[in-house]
């Protein structure tokens, strides 16, 4: 793998797996690496248990090795092979339940953007075979960018819990994992497409998870101190104007200018509004300075330095019924380039001298957001 991939990139690795049961892996299936990165994803989770790789008979005749390895034949053409693997794996279940396997749905060979990813049927007998049990789906993709050698990208799925029959038959079916997996798959997709050869500089962190338009997502429960108290899903905070903790980043080009970012029509909330270069919220356990990081690279496709300049509170009324009431910490950061913006956030940027900008904001406020008034008179520039 050091000789033929310029790297192997995982991210949404879980926090916690519970050990009490195997972990089954499902993945897209492009070729003759995968089992190996996806044993580079069960290092990070349970290094030490076994690892059993279902693949085809005709591809272990062709690399009969596997066999030794660790690969099953699960006999897609060979009832007789898919007793005979579906008896290894009852035996196995019953011996321990500290194993992994590795489960390829799709049979074949496929593009990792090839829509519908088309999995057989046949999963939900190994997910109620080996229940209780831990599914983590796993979306694959190798690209060359501009290295002499592929990287092979992995984006690794929320674990999905399966306890009992009434788990196998809700989030165990062949219609949910390939749901599921898709999911990963567009994620990992668009951000390849996004950052293209940048993609390794801006390869989140091991235990992060890709840019995506998360509900779910929480925010950080506050008060007036700016103390945390809670935490509450992003839309909910919004929709009952709890006061939550938030980043705003301003970045300047040292010559009067500042870089402002159009929001994305698609926004929950302020679309098309022009407003200061990035913001966001704080996850639960991160700090504020590398939640800021994060956006700007999320948002902007930006690192660059930046500084905690200004902490401040606002209430406003937002379209749809929602209302932000943030304690928002301000960070500005000196800059030059040409941004690359996420489309998914960004519709448009441009550099604007900061004297015309508070002119054009006194004048047309309904073109910018309720917060940028409050940043940039914090801003000091």
């Amino acid at each position: 793998m050091r000789r033929r991939l310029s790297g192997v990139y995982i991210t949404g690795l879980p926090a916690t797996v519970p050990d009490d049961r195997p972990i089954l892996f499902i993945a897209n299936h492009l070729g003759w690496w995968d089992g190996f990165v996806l044993r580079e994803v069960q290092r990070q989770i349970r290094p030490r248990a076994p690892l059993f790789i279902t693949m085809t008979g005709e591809n272990l005749r062709k690399f009969s090795g596997l066999r030794l390895m660790g690969s099953i034949d699960v006999g897609r053409d060979s009832p007789t092979a898919l007793r005979r693997a579906l008896r290894f794996f009852e035996e196995q279940r019953r011996a321990s339940s500290d194993f992994t396997t590795v489960l390829f749905p799709q049979g074949a060979l496929w593009p990792a953007r090839r829509r519908p990813i088309g999995f057989r049927r046949g999963i939900t007998t190994f997910v109620r075979l080996l229940s209780p049990v831990t599914v983590i789906p796993v979306a694959i993709d190798y690209e060359m960018f501009d290295r002499p050698t592929p990287g092979a990208f992995l984006c690794v799925g929320e674990p999905i819990v399966i306890d009992g029959e009434a788990d196998v038959e809700s989030r165990g079916t062949t219609e949910y994992l390939e749901q599921v997996l898709t999911a990963e798959l567009d994620t990992l997709a668009a951000f390849l497409d996004w950052h293209g050869d940048d993609a390794p500089l801006f390869w989140p962190d091991a235990r992060d998870r890709l840019p995506r338009d998360d509900p779910h997502e929480q925010v950080i429960i506050v008060d007036a101190a700016d103390r945390e108290t809670g935490s509450a899903p992003k839309l909910a905070a919004h929709v009952a104007g709890d006061l939550h903790r938030a980043v705003s980043v301003l970045l300047t080009d040292g010559e009067g200018r500042v870089l402002m970012q159009r929001r994305s029509l698609e926004k929950y909330h302020s679309p098309g509004l022009w407003t200061n270069t990035c913001c966001g919220h704080p996850r639960p356990g991160e700090p504020t300075q590398a939640a800021a990081v994060r956006r700007l690279g999320e948002e902007m496709g930006i690192r660059a330095p930046i500084d905690h300049v200004a902490t401040f509170t606002y209430r406003a009324e937002l379209d749809h019924g929602l209302v932000e009431h943030e304690v928002d910490h301000l960070f500005v950061g000196r800059w030059t380039g040409k941004p690359n913006p996420n489309p998914a956030e960004v519709a448009e940027w441009k550099w604007v001298n900061i004297s015309a900008l508070r002119q054009d904001v006194a004048a047309n406020p309904r073109a910018y957001t309720a917060w940028l008034p409050v940043v940039l008179e914090r801003a000091e520039l």
